[in-house]
């Protein structure tokens, strides 16, 4: 959670500021004519982008894309931990005194998601920097505002006790049963990102713990939603439907069909096939592994991270280097 100090802090300064190098900071800085805003003058702070945000339900307009990241991150940190601290302080009755509060970040964090979506931050198109990094997020928090990464990596056999992948598949069938809508759409953006970074010949740092939630969800959705029979999407009713390549960009009223209704529709990625085909899950974690083996180079988690998706398409448990 941010702390007050942090709350204060100035939103990232103007793209001019932000791409300068060590160079060009000082030679602004020193410079007679001053043609960069100084630091005192970057305009809102965090607080006051996050209350803008949450009293208004819209993303304040004046923002560089550095400060719309910011944004998106500050609002899905405040949101996480406040999430956690209304579970923590729930009664008997099931009544916390921080859910109306949980709830008012929750929109903002919905509002937030759906500006970085609009308009010209599609990530299908060729973008590079700031704006595609913005497209990534946006569609990570989404899917982690509504399952949290601790109930995936469980899911996933990552970081859990032997009884936690039960206990989180349970979680994970009843929380897509409830909220189909909010799942299809969170399958959707989960397709996205597999497709854009199948796309890329090299990966960031970052792009493998993408990969890794768009991944584990996608084969939680195949498993627990579209292949269960108990729930509302069950295989023996996408087999008679049309196929939605959610790996494509979708226009808005595919979109909105999808998420909508979804029975009537079997949804594909290329390279996995349609979810309720045998084996879709198998495809998938192997496709996984074969995109987080290109990079980056020398990065550990990318190569653990792949290893265990190999490992998983054969059948077998993940095994770390400290189980031996």
């Amino acid at each position: 959670m941010l702390v007050l100090r942090d709350l204060q802090t100035p939103m990232p300064c103007s793209d001019q500021i932000w791409g300068a190098s060590l160079e060009q900071w000082h030679e602004n800085m020193t410079s007679a004519e001053d043609h960069i805003t100084p630091l005192s003058q970057r305009g809102m702070s965090v607080c006051e982008a996050l209350a803008s945000a949450i009293t208004l339900h819209k993303v304040p307009g004046d923002l560089s894309e550095a400060a719309e990241i910011g944004l998106l991150l500050s609002a899905f940190s405040q949101h996480s931990q406040f999430l956690d601290l209304a579970q923590a302080l729930r009664t008997s009755q099931h009544v916390s005194p921080y859910d109306d509060l949980t709830a008012s970040l929750q929109t903002c964090l919905g509002k937030i998601i759906q500006h970085a979506l609009e308009g010209s931050f599609v990530m299908e198109q060729e973008r590079l920097g700031l704006l595609e990094d913005y497209a990534v997020m946006a569609r990570l928090t989404a899917i982690l505002s509504f399952v949290p990464q601790k109930l995936l990596l469980q899911f996933g056999y990552w970081q859990t006790s032997s009884a936690g992948p039960q206990e989180a598949r349970q979680q994970l069938r009843q929380m897509m049963h409830d909220h189909a809508q909010r799942a299809r759409e969170c399958a959707y953006h989960a397709a996205q990102l597999f497709a854009h970074f199948r796309k890329r010949t090299r990966l960031s740092h970052i792009d493998p713990f993408c990969l890794l939630v768009a991944t584990v969800f996608l084969w939680a959705y195949i498993e627990l939603f579209v292949q269960n029979p108990n729930i509302e999407t069950s295989s023996s009713e996408c087999s008679v439907g049309k196929l939605v390549r959610l790996d494509l960009d979708l226009d808005s009223i595919q979109r909105s069909r999808w998420i909508d209704s979804g029975i009537d529709q079997r949804p594909h990625i290329t390279g996995v096939g349609a979810f309720d085909t045998a084996r879709s899950h198998v495809r998938l974690l192997k496709e996984a592994s074969r995109i987080i083996g290109i990079g980056p180079p020398r990065s550990k988690l990318a190569a653990g991270i792949s290893r265990m998706f190999h490992i998983q398409a054969l059948g077998h448990l993940p095994v770390t280097e400290t189980d031996g």
